[in-house]
């Protein structure tokens, strides 16, 4: 199951073949403004960024809450408000 879309994906491969797998970093920011896109600050190296707003948190993050993001070779999704 892709962690990006939720969404099962099939892969096969003989055992002999080598693949690459994603690194995916757990991080941590606080929402500075909430809208269509959440405007939000790492919390480790105060980067900011916009992220889109999943379904699931649509009108229930607000500013000044804190946020888990996963970044998977440069795409970030947020993942759950802390």
């Amino acid at each position: 199951i892709s962690v990006l879309d939720g969404k099962k994906k099939v892969f096969a491969l003989g055992g002999h073949e080598r693949f690459e797998v994603p690194m995916i970093y757990k991080k941590t920011a606080q929402v500075l403004s909430a809208g269509n896109k959440l405007s939000v600050m790492d919390l480790e190296s105060y980067e900011t960024m916009e992220l889109d707003v999943p379904e699931e948190f649509k009108g229930q993050l607000n500013p000044e809450d804190q946020i888990e993001y996963w970044d998977a070779e440069g795409i970030k999704i947020v993942k759950k408000k802390l």
